[in-house]
């Protein structure tokens, strides 16, 4: 969690560099600088630095939120479902009040409003970089009253070995065919990943087993998931570029829409013309 607040804070300091044109100059090159300043856009930023800047705070929020909600469930060194309940409850309001504050108020101040800051992005960008670097130091300073358990293992070891003993199981089953099997009504055929189980004769606890097929499970819900976060984290990204091109102006809409309707006979009368 400190590395994933590490590469967290990174991200946010090169974004908030960027938008002051303060970058090192080992980032992008001085040729691609250049082109920015000719092309008549100075504050431009090259793309190897939005790459880099983008792919580091996508490391480190996969990181830190990946590892904090189990790591705060194990402080409560209990196994109450309703204070584990409680403490997600929490966590989740803890997660959507910080969203509030990061898309409405951090984002109204991004605007360069008069009063408010003069380059609106290096001051949302540097809230957000000195929000995260309070919140290392406090996680810091707060280490030793936690309750750490040590890893046992690696789960993704374990269900490795499941999923290879249960095919290798069910290979050498296809080898065979059916020739060997007990002609017994009672007998039952098993599925896949029993095969890794020992009563099936693999070397897996039956539990181990079943816990890698909830897994599956899981990640049939989170694969129809995609779709819905595809489309919800486009209001970070192409929403707002489409919000810039959008016509704000109540007052001259009417004007603008006849001039527009204007401009497209006129030019559907020059088509017209043309075939003709």
């Amino acid at each position: 969690m400190v590395c994933g607040f590490c590469l967290y804070i990174s991200g946010y300091i090169l974004l908030t560099l960027m938008a002051v044109d303060k970058l090192p100059r080992g980032i992008c090159g001085f040729e691609e600088i250049e082109e920015n300043y000719s092309e008549g856009t100075p504050n431009a930023p090259c793309k190897a630095a939005v790459y880099i800047s983008v792919t580091i705070v996508g490391l480190g929020v996969g990181i830190v939120k990946s590892n904090i909600a189990p790591f705060g469930a194990e402080q409560l060194k209990t196994a109450d479902p309703q204070k584990t309940r409680s403490f997600f409850n929490w966590f989740y309001w803890c997660i959507n009040l910080g969203s509030l504050v990061g898309v409405g108020v951090i984002t109204f101040i991004e605007q360069d409003n008069p009063g408010i800051c003069s380059n609106g992005f290096f001051c949302g960008y540097l809230i957000a970089s000195v929000c995260l670097l309070l919140a290392l130091i406090l996680f810091m300073i707060l280490v030793p009253c936690y309750h750490i358990v040590a890893p046992e293992g690696s789960v993704i070891g374990n269900i490795l070995k499941i999923v290879w003993e249960a095919l290798s199981a069910q290979i050498r089953h296809w080898r065979q065919g059916r020739a060997n099997i007990v002609a017994n009504p009672l007998h039952i055929e098993p599925r896949f990943l029993d095969r890794a189980k020992i009563r099936f004769g693999g070397s897996f606890h039956e539990s181990a087993v079943d816990d890698v097929r909830s897994l599956g499970k899981l990640l049939n819900v989170f694969t129809a998931l995609l779709p819905y976060w595809l489309v919800y984290f486009q209001m970070e990204t192409s929403f707002q570029a489409q919000g810039l091109h959008m016509r704000f102006d109540w007052s001259d809409s009417n004007a603008t829409n006849q001039s527009y309707a204007k401009d497209l006979n006129m030019e559907n009368a020059t088509h017209s013309r043309r075939f003709s």
